[in-house]
């Protein structure tokens, strides 16, 4: 039976890029719809005060300007909030240990242990530098590459993965670069 056995300490830095993984769409939308707020907003003060302030090259440049610093204030905010989340919490700094085999995913710390059946996935997204196994919609395990020691070992548990979970739930990168293990 194969098995795969895998483990290390998820960092700061990988916390933060798989949060940024959930954000970075809601925040281009956020641009957009500011961009387009701000826009309204000049020209609605060039109807109401009946002069020509900006034209709209200014008006589209300021208005990019604005959203750009709104979204810049907004993802400070973020990061500054995920800091605290991360280091107030002493779970997520664990070192986490990973048996992924034929009945699912072990995941083990020093709090205790608990076993993901393949049924009780419900999407597996390969990032660039982490995977990401979604449980429920709120809940995920993250397994950074830096815990496969090999890329034969990345790619072993990617094929235990496509055997056991329906192609739907599974959404796999081409290729990796051996670059994003450790030895």
């Amino acid at each position: 039976m194969n098995e795969i056995v895998i483990g290390g300490k998820i960092e700061y830095s990988d916390y933060k890029k798989f949060n940024l993984y959930h954000i970075k769409n809601r925040y281009i939308i956020k641009f957009l719809l500011l961009t387009i707020a701000y826009i309204g907003i000049i020209w609605g003060l060039n109807l109401v005060t009946d002069v020509n302030l900006i034209n709209l090259g200014y008006t589209l440049l300021i208005s990019v300007v604005l959203s750009a610093v709104t979204i810049l204030l907004l993802l400070v905010t973020f990061f500054n909030r995920l800091k605290k989340i991360y280091y107030s919490s002493s779970r997520i700094q664990l070192e986490q240990n990973y048996i992924i085999n034929e009945q699912g995913i072990k995941c083990k710390n020093d709090r205790g242990e608990s076993i993901v059946t393949w049924e009780d996935i419900i999407e597996i997204i390969q990032c660039n530098d982490h995977i990401i196994i979604y449980t429920s919609l709120v809940q995920a395990i993250i397994i950074p590459n830096k815990f496969f020691k090999s890329e034969n070992e990345f790619s072993e548990t990617k094929y235990i993965i496509s055997n056991k979970l329906d192609k739907k739930k599974i959404k796999f990168k081409i290729s990796k670069r051996s670059s994003n293990y450790i030895a």
